[in-house]
């Protein structure tokens, strides 16, 4: 149930990124994971603090908590997933 709730979660983040953030790399990003299963995965991995790689032709590059911390990234959403999974999981 901790894994379902944590994958709800970052599903949440990223389309609320989409729909309300300014910051064209956030919403670049979220569009990028939020339309399949994978990219969900993703999402949670990267907001457990594991530094995340990706590319996205002529670009790419690793995302990490840090970066997101310093950037005030919008995509800091995406680490409530995490937290509420391991909540869940008592």
């Amino acid at each position: 149930m901790g894994l379902v709730s944590a994958l709800v979660v970052v599903q949440i983040g990223l389309r609320a990124v989409i729909a309300h953030s300014s910051a064209y790399f956030d919403v670049l990003v979220a569009k990028h994971l939020a339309p399949d299963f994978s990219g969900t995965v993703g999402g949670l991995v990267a907001g457990s603090g594991v530094p995340v790689g990706w590319h996205m032709a002529p670009f790419s590059g690793h995302i990490t908590a840090p970066w997101v911390f310093e950037h005030r990234s919008e995509l800091l959403l995406v680490g409530i997933g995490p937290l509420l999974g391991t909540a869940a999981l008592g």
